[in-house]
């Protein structure tokens, strides 16, 4: 018979269809559920799940489209279990789906199941038990499914599962943990993290390869982010979902998620490589001291290699999975059919346990499994009734599209799980976005090709929104897959078109064997009522709600409370105004001896302290308890740890406690012996500590220190006048009739010698303020067209150990003799030359924040440098005195001739390399070029008490976190340690400046939140925002901050601190000196590069546009908008950096500063400029230089500049109104 050869293609795809068929296969696996012994992270043995004896189980592989057969035979004794296969859709089987209760009665001890379906999906999934919490317990292991038609080329598939590991069973675990006294609801925190069930695990790789890892979460708790080092990922699947490929760092993986990426190794075998899971504590409430939050692993290309420890990373940089394209490009569902909205919310019921909750109903198991529910209620099956309040049931109609919009109330993320379905995730807030608002969206608003999956991550206190098509009628759960969190209760039902399933479905006889052999029910709707099917009547409840008040039994017990302590009180009274009997005097007499005999032996340790003046300390009514347990010498070596082992309230109340013993004991020692309290010993002693310190008093708060808006020098006691001139060098102009004499006691401020002093001169040591010296320092300051100005400065000298870098050698083994034109050696009392401080303030919203900055800043600067114990840059190596002798060194000689040897250059000579711009004829720097920030050096290291830096900084963050949140959650400075004292992150100058940024931010905002909102008119007591009755917090100087009400404003700030290797102030022309900028805001700080007059800034502008600011917020993204300036803002704020704004601190508006470090060679800058916006928004940086290089001083040159500023916004205004004038006149 002849055939047509049109008939060819029907014939191939006949033949394809048959070829695929006959390849699919039947797989069955025998599982065996018993317990084993297992101790996976080397810690601890304990009783473990295992299949058929043996732990880890093993992992299931099969192909798409075949037939899989789970013999499931429970011999553990004395637990029931279920297997879930997670992810997949078990299209037409959703009896083979697996939760008890839900889809099938539990599997009874002795009782055998049996798994049946085909496998319609491919990629990664794991199956699980679930069933009473179950599965931590070790029942859980990966399912890989391969496809032909896989869309991306590999040479070898590798599977790699994370988890959690706890050392106690789940049956102890959670009862601990839903228990009256866990009213919190603190998760239990695992005892380690494992890969494939190990820890140190090993892959073996050869180079030149692409392996495809399929990750698999299959912990209880944690989510993890992995990432490899040396290599990128490649992610080509989630959740059985093909994607498009997207290169990563890193990824993250939710409980339950799972994800595929091919790795390229590398082409050469010369090193291993670690790659690393570490847990998200975030999700933790408390971190154990001994928990390791990490697991590693090493891709191994030769075994004769040593496996690499991994390397510290400053923060983590996980892959946003919402930006994932899915490869088949399923265009986004239609508008929802129905939406069901689910408000995330933990809470305590009336029998003093947490539990979870979706729209306050926290899930019950029904007596009847609810698939069965559904195949036995005939019509009623529509009704959710039918499946009881606590099974909290959706009834969805066959093939509509569904919206779940899910509202998290919790400050916890939470990775939820649909079954039977993967979903499209059309919208992800950040956190602290709260709820979803669907009148803000619309069908335009979501992506094109949503990423789809089958378990999305919702983030604290944010949303998330799903979207699926009920397509496979069934009964599915959606549910977080914290398993704590499943235990709880936070689970809601789908119950998806009740009646097809009724007419399709049929309930194989074992699945009813373990019903009988168990005794559930399984007929008749939730109550197991098989005759009124809305009769819930018997139907299992979550416990009742707490009352709402008082009830009976609470009333009785507080007033028989208050009886009992009314007859208390009388009996107290009663004894203590009876005469003490003869024996009873005696005894007290023999006890207050043995007091003073403690107290002598105890006076013999101690070193004699000076006496204390009562009369700086306040009268108090409060003393301290006997403290007889320590010496004094045992307390002091407390003091690294105490100020930081309690909160700063106890602090407070100590510091008044002390206080008002000292102003009724004469010697320190007797106040010490009055405090028994360890807590409060701790911080008594970090407020004592600097009375006794060096054996000198301390300051008290009317004898603080005052900034030094001076600086000192040495000064010719010959000098008649501020320009005298004298034959052996030039004039110094520094103006004699400023100065004062400076007592060293009266500060550590450091002697500078001045420049071009010559060495015949007879010096001495005074204080100039800096205002007075005109030749050096210049400011002005102008409110422009404003009613009032809001902008403020600070300039002087600090009390800080120096941070320059040590002088060259040839300066420093110079001899003593100083030719003129030298500088003269005299360092103070410090020992360190004197750091030079300069800030400018820009308020906004008034100038209460400014005025903070101006009169705080620089003590947060001074107290953190002490409390850090931070060393000085040049105490290593210097030498001792007298180490070298007087006149021209040999070296000094060798330096002269080469000096000699050297042959001069012109400026055509240097010309290129300096790159000297073009002028004008009239000196003008023609088309001058926008210069970017000079680029910073890497922080110097200095002595510090580590464990103290690290102790303060972990507080600080700690604090951040817990008062706001929001941004501050994942909050990691730069420049902070946050390690034990064995990091090798430097403990610098830089440190010290961000930690004294975000401390004296912290302080300003805390203090107005405890003030009344004057904008808040609602009835609440005028101390409703009072905290401990004190309505602001104080300073390091003992200041209380800002006003009496709330102040919602704030500011930028730039600060600027220079210090020299030598004694020789940094003005002078041969003077190296170190410049650190620390900058917040738009305030702007500019350097005059000498050679060739260009501006060089220092300081970038915090603006939402710019990219820096852009990805650190790229999580509050949302808040930026477009003013009718085109200029972008941030919920209302043009600055995305600022002290204060206390109403955007949680969307990440901070005041961490942006810190450079500029090591500055003699003569390199001509001059520093420090401005306001008010200045850098309206002239360049390059004609602020050049207005400052026109005039004589410093002074005019501020003075100018500012001028020219102000000059020019009231000509733009001017010429703003004209136009508007002229525009209106005409009608155009």
């Amino acid at each position: 018979m002849a055939i047509s050869l049109s008939f060819f293609p029907i014939l191939s795809a006949l033949l394809l269809v048959f070829s695929r068929v006959s390849e699919a296969a039947t797989v069955v696996y025998d599982f065996n559920i018993t317990w084993v012994l297992a101790n996976p992270d080397g810690a601890f043995t304990r009783p473990t799940i295992g299949i058929n004896n043996a732990w880890p189980l093993p992992i299931m592989t099969a192909t798409k489209g075949d037939n899989v057969i789970v013999n499931v035979d429970n011999q553990l004794g004395n637990q029931t279990t279920t297997l879930h296969f997670h992810g997949l859709f078990m299209n037409g089987t959703t009896e083979m789906d697996g939760p008890s209760q839900v889809s099938q009665c539990p599997i009874p001890p002795g009782s055998k199941f049996t798994y049946n379906f085909t496998l319609t999906q491919s990629g990664s999934y794991w199956y699980h038990s679930h069933d009473t919490g179950q599965y931590p317990d070790g029942l859980r292991a990966p399912f890989i499914i391969s496809d032909p038609d896989f869309p991306y080329k590999f040479d070898e598939e590798l599977v790699l599962s994370v988890s959690d590991w706890y050392h106690d069973q789940m049956q102890t675990l959670i009862p601990q943990f839903i228990n009256r006294a866990n009213p919190t609801g603190a998760e239990p925190v695992p005892q380690a993290a494992l890969f494939n069930d190990t820890q140190n695990l090993t892959v073996a790789v050869e180079p030149g390869k692409t392996y495809l890892f399929h990750v698999v979460n299959i912990g209880a708790f944690a989510g993890q982010y992995i990432w490899f080092e040396g290599h990128n990922l490649t992610i080509v699947e989630v959740d059985g979902v093909f994607t498009d490929q997207a290169e990563a760092e890193m990824i993250y993986v939710g409980a339950a998620q799972r994800c595929s990426f091919m790795i390229t190794t590398k082409n050469e075998t010369t090193a291993n490589y670690a790659f690393v899971s570490s847990m998200d504590t975030s999700l933790f409430d408390t971190i154990p001291d001994t928990l390791n939050w990490n697991v590693t692993g090493w891709l191994v290309y030769d075994e004769a290699n040593a496996n690499p420890v991994p390397e510290l990373l400053d923060e983590f940089n996980d892959f946003d999975d919402f930006t994932l394209v899915p490869f088949d490009k399923m265009a986004l569902l239609p508008e929802p059919d129905q939406v069901i909205t689910l408000d995330v919310i933990m809470d305590n019921l009336g029998n003093g346990k947490p539990y979870a909750f979706f729209n306050n109903i926290t899930y019950t198991r029904p007596k009847v499994p609810t698939l069965y529910s559904v195949l036995t209620t005939g019509a009623d099956s529509v009704n959710s009734l039918v499946y009881g309040e606590f099974s909290h049931s959706f009834v969805l109609d066959h093939l509509q599209t569904i919206e779940i919009v899910v509202n998290n109330h919790d400050s916890g993320k939470h990775p939820f799980h649909l079954h039977g379905h993967n979903f499209q995730a059309i919208a992800r807030s950040e956190e602290e976005a709260g709820d979803f608002d669907a009148r803000n969206a619309t069908q335009t608003d979501y992506p094109l090709t949503p990423m789809r999956r089958d378990t999305f991550v919702l983030y604290p206190d944010g949303h998330i929104v799903l979207r699926f098509q009920a397509d496979n009628p069934g009964v599915w759960l959606f549910h977080c897959h914290i398993e704590w969190h499943v235990d709880q209760g936070l689970i809601a039902t789908m119950i998806e078109a009740p009646l097809e399933l009724q007419k399709s479905l049929t309930i194989p006889e074992d699945h009813f064997d373990a019903c009988k052999a168990g005794g559930v029910p399984f007929t008749g709707n939730a109550a197991a009522n098989t005759v009124n099917y809305l009769d819930l009547k018997g139907a299992n409840e979550s416990p009742k709600p707490l009352p709402a008040g008082f009830t009976a039994r609470g009333i009785v017990a507080l007033t028989f409370s208050c009886i009992a302590a009314l007859l208390g009180l009388a009996v107290i009274t009663w004894y203590g105004l009876a005469d003490m009997g003869a024996a009873s005097q005696e005894s007290e007499n023999r006890r207050l001896a043995q007091m003073d005999r403690d107290a002598a032996r105890d006076r013999s340790e101690i070193t004699e302290i000076p006496s204390i003046d009562r009369s700086t300390y306040p009268e108090s009514t409060k003393l301290f308890n006997t403290l007889r347990s320590h010496t004094f010498k045992q307390m002091a070596d407390l003091l690294p740890i105490s100020y930081h082992s309690i909160g700063a309230v106890t602090f407070d109340f100590a510091k008044q406690a002390v206080s008002t013993y000292l102003a009724t004991s004469s010697h320190l020692e007797h106040a010490v012996y009055q405090i028994r309290s360890a807590s409060q010993t701790m911080v008594a002693f970090r407020y004592i500590w600097p009375i006794i310190h060096d054996g000198k008093p301390a300051r008290t708060p009317n004898d603080r220190r005052h900034f030094h808006d001076y600086f000192v020098t040495n000064l010719p006691s010959s000098s008649l006048h501020p320009d005298s001139r004298s034959s052996s060098g030039p004039h110094h102009k520094l103006p004699r009739s400023a100065s004062t004499p400076h007592k060293e006691q009266s500060g550590h401020t450091p002697a500078a010698a001045p420049p071009m002093i010559g060495a015949s001169r007879e010096l001495t040591v005074v204080r100039i303020p800096l205002r007075s010296a005109k030749h050096h320092f210049g400011v002005s300051v102008s409110r422009g067209t404003r009613p009032y100005n809001e902008d403020t400065y600070q300039a002087g000298t600090l009390e800080i150990p120096a941070f320059a870098r040590r002088a060259p050698i040839s300066l420093t083994r110079a001899g003593s003799k100083v030719t003129g034109g030298g500088g003269t050696s005299a360092d103070g009392a410090s020992g360190d030359p004197q750091v030079f401080y300069f800030g400018v303030f820009d308020g906004h919203g008034g100038n209460e924040c400014s005025d903070f900055l101006r009169e705080e800043l620089h003590t947060y600067l001074e107290t953190t440098a002490e409390t850090f114990e931070l060393g000085s840059s040049l105490k290593n190596g210097r030498k001792s005195e007298g180490a070298e002798t007087s006149g021209d060194s040999d070296l000094s000689t060798k330096r002269k001739e080469s000096l000699d040897n050297i042959e001069p250059k012109d400026e055509e000579d240097v010309k290129d390399s300096a790159h000297i711009p073009e002028r004008d004829e009239n000196g003008r720097i023609l088309n001058p070029p926008e210069a970017p920030p000079l680029e910073s050096e890497k922080p110097v290291s200095a002595d510090s008490n580590k464990q103290m830096v690290a102790q303060m900084e972990q507080s600080l963050i700690a604090q951040w976190k817990d008062t706001v949140g929001g941004y501050f959650r994942r909050f990691k400075p730069e420049h902070f340690s946050l390690v034990d004292s064995s990091t090798e992150n430097p403990v610098s100058i830089e440190s010290v400046l961000m930690y004294s940024f975000l401390k004296a931010d912290l302080d300003f905002v805390t203090a107005q939140a405890r003030k009344p909102d004057p904008d808040n008119h609602s009835d609440k007591p005028l101390n409703a925002d009072d905290i401990l009755g004190e309505p602001a917090h104080l300073t390091p100087s003992s200041h209380r901050i800002g006003g009496p009400t709330r102040f919602v404003g704030g500011s930028t700030a730039s600060i600027a601190l220079i210090s020299t290797p030598t004694p020789t102030p940094f003005w002078h022309p041969a003077t190296p000196s170190t410049l650190i900028v620390a900058h917040v805001g738009d305030t702007r700080i500019l350097l005059c590069n000498t050679v060739t007059g260009l501006a060089n800034p220092v300081t970038t502008n915090h603006h939402p546009s710019s990219p820096i600011e852009s990805t650190r917020l790229r999580r509050y993204a949302a808040t930026f908008v477009t003013d009718s300036f085109g200029e972008e803002r941030m919920s209302g704020l043009a600055n995305t950096r600022a002290f204060g704004d206390m109403r955007s601190k949680r969307i990440g508006v901070s005041a961490e500063p942006e810190i450079r470090r500029i090591e500055i060679m003699p003569a390199e800058y001509s001059f520093l400029v420090l401005v306001s916006d008010g200045v850098s928004g309206t002239l360049s940086d390059q004609e602020i230089v050049d207005v400052v290089k026109e005039a004589k001083t410093p002074e005019q040159g501020a003075r100018d500049v500012v001028g020219f500023a102000t000059e020019l916004v009231a000509s733009q205004r001017h010429f703003v109104k004209i136009s508007s004038e002229w525009i209106e006149d005409h009608e155009t």
